[in-house]
């Protein structure tokens, strides 16, 4: 891989309560680095309530980082638009967009450079994200504002009406980013690469698929009703700031909160989410 390909491109983490030296995802992406022998520019921003990195006790020399800690956690939205304009600052082509918990194949970098090499009007490139347990997660088929996971999906160019890639992994032409008018700061998490894709959608509907997987390391439910209320009440803040130009559009959160909310009431037999549905969904939507 040639050195310029690596420099084209600002790595963006987005960190909540973890130590970076246990993020899945910088520890594989230093190797796909290491075998290459390539340094990266990589922008760190992290969420958490406490700042968490000191470069005294940081070695990994694959990375050539600029840390950015916003304890007042405003969400992988406002992170990634941040990031792209350090990138513009930078004078770079691509964004990298990453989350903290993805496992990457050490060949991922270098598919992603063939890719581009390959299909050089191609904007948007993302690898198959699969969960624990083999389910693809990533590109999902977007439906009611939910992401169903395809029994397959194969590589190559595919159509983002069709498909919908999650945040991590994601290659993105910075002008494209751009000219989508970047992620929606009013929706923190839940959403956001939908309403990100449905952004760049508009403009250019193609991407292309790599023939890579990761894996993406999500936790095992929790079980807990506060957490899980305090979970569900972000995640109802995030639908009602949603951009919805269409009737469709309103009608398929509805159709996905609705879902949701009688799910968490069933799987965790509370009535509390139906409260917390009416209360802040159903009366500000």
């Amino acid at each position: 891989m040639e050195t310029s390909f690596v420099n084209q491109i600002l790595f963006i983490v987005v960190l909540y309560k973890q130590q970076i030296k246990d993020a899945l995802t910088l520890i594989s992406l230093n190797e796909n680095l290491k075998l290459l022998n390539q340094k990266a520019d990589v922008l760190i921003y992290d969420n958490s309530p406490e700042q968490s990195y000191q470069l005294s006790s940081f070695t990994w020399k694959n990375f050539n980082i600029t840390y950015h800690h916003n304890p007042n956690n405003p969400g992988v939205s406002t992170a990634y638009n941040y990031g792209a304009k350090v990138a513009l600052g930078l004078n770079k082509e691509w964004l990298l967009l990453l989350d903290q918990d993805t496992t990457f194949s050490p060949d991922f970098l270098k598919k992603n450079q063939l890719a581009i090499t390959q299909n050089p009007d191609i904007a948007l490139f993302a690898p198959i994200l699969k969960l624990n347990n083999g389910v693809i997660f990533s590109p999902s088929i977007p439906k009611h504002k939910r992401g169903y996971p395809p029994k397959t999906v194969p590589s190559g160019k595919l159509s983002l009406w069709n498909y919908s890639p999650v945040n991590s992994g994601v290659l993105i032409r910075l002008a494209l980013f751009n000219a989508a008018g970047g992620y929606n700061e009013k929706v923190k998490l839940d959403f956001s690469d939908f309403q990100f894709m449905e952004r760049v959608r508009r403009i250019n509907d193609v991407f292309y698929l790599i023939n890579a997987t990761a894996v993406q390391d999500f936790s095992s439910f929790e079980p807990s009703i506060v957490k899980q209320q305090s979970r569900f009440s972000q995640y109802l803040a995030d639908a009602v700031n949603a951009d919805k130009p269409l009737l469709t559009d309103r009608i398929g959160f509805l159709y996905a909160v609705s879902r949701h909310a009688f799910g968490l009431t069933w799987k965790l037999k509370s009535f509390s989410f139906l409260n917390l549905y009416l209360r802040k969904f159903i009366m500000r939507y």
